[in-house]
């Protein structure tokens, strides 16, 4: 077990650092990237299926916004894990997906 979750880290690794480079990344452009926003979900999504093979069948990982009853909305979140058992399904039409956080059991930003 352990062997093979040392192989799934470095895959994840291999993939965070250096294959999303390769796919987004430009000679040209100032901050040496072709699509920034691309690069950054790209890195989103790796991160969201990495934790996804560690996580109990009731926990998922997806992104979205943290929305208190008596509050305002968190700014978007990266990874939210949290308990699909108990979390009610809130999305808007826009494709939005807001959590109240009483079912989140983690949240992360990706750098």
């Amino acid at each position: 077990m352990a062997q093979i979750a040392r192989y799934k880290a470095k895959v994840f690794k291999d993939e965070y650092l250096d294959i999303s480079l390769s796919l987004f990344e430009s000679q040209t452009n100032r901050n040496k990237l072709s699509h920034a926003g691309e690069f950054g979900r790209f890195r989103e999504k790796l991160l969201q299926n990495y934790l996804k093979q560690f996580l109990p069948a009731r926990l998922s990982v997806a992104e979205g916004f943290l929305v208190p009853l008596l509050g305002q909305r968190s700014t978007q979140c990266d990874a939210i894990i949290y308990d699909r058992d108990t979390s009610p399904h809130m999305e808007s039409a826009g494709g939005l997906v807001m959590f109240p956080p009483e079912v989140c059991a983690a949240v992360g930003e990706v750098k």
